[in-house]
């Protein structure tokens, strides 16, 4: 294996790992006595120091912006970034880490539908497989079968709902993803 895709793999796994340890940490919070903001908070200014300390070492001209695109980034950071972060961690406040990833992974399946109204992007067999696909597998992700597991906080599920729309943003207006993400986060 070269050098290059070796450091690609275990930078996946260790953003898989970062990932995927999130809501057991955001939970420690929550019982510490932190509230979704400044959770939220939390997870952005300490990314974004850890974020913008490595890229000085590393590749500090990805830190450079020019000034026409600050606006583009603070309203990009404020709209999409900061309040994915705020309404995921509220989802999880009130409902479950399940729940709320589940929510989130809904994302591509809505993200299909917006693009058939906003850019007229046809609704192909395989989308439509991918959209049932999608749904089932959180359904039975979230034991919805169940019926005991359907009553859920309605604050969560508009939470989780709302980070759906943020996902789609973020989704459709990333155009630099080296500047957008260390001056997003």
């Amino acid at each position: 294996m070269q050098g290059n895709s070796l450091r690609g793999y275990l930078l996946a796994g260790l953003g898989g790992a970062c990932w995927g340890t999130l809501g057991v940490v955001v939970k420690q919070f929550y019982a510490m006595g932190f509230a979704s903001l400044q959770v939220a908070s939390l997870r952005l200014g300490g990314g974004g120091l850890l974020l913008s300390l490595v890229l000085v070492i590393i590749k500090p001209g990805l830190l450079k912006v020019r000034w026409r695109d600050i606006p583009f980034l603070f309203i990009y950071a404020l709209t999409s970034v900061a309040l994915f972060n705020l309404c995921y961690f509220t989802s999880m406040q009130y409902g479950t880490v399940t729940m709320a990833v589940m929510l989130l992974y809904t994302a591509p399946a809505f993200l299909v539908v917006l693009a058939f109204f906003i850019y007229r992007e046809s609704i192909t067999p395989v989308k439509l497989a991918a959209l049932f696909l999608t749904l089932v597998g959180c359904a039975l992700v979230v034991k919805a079968y169940q019926v005991a597991n359907l009553s859920v906080n309605k604050t969560a599920i508009l939470s989780g709902l709302t980070l759906v729309f943020f996902t789609a943003y973020l989704v459709y207006s990333g155009k630099r993803p080296y500047k957008i993400m260390i001056h997003g986060r």
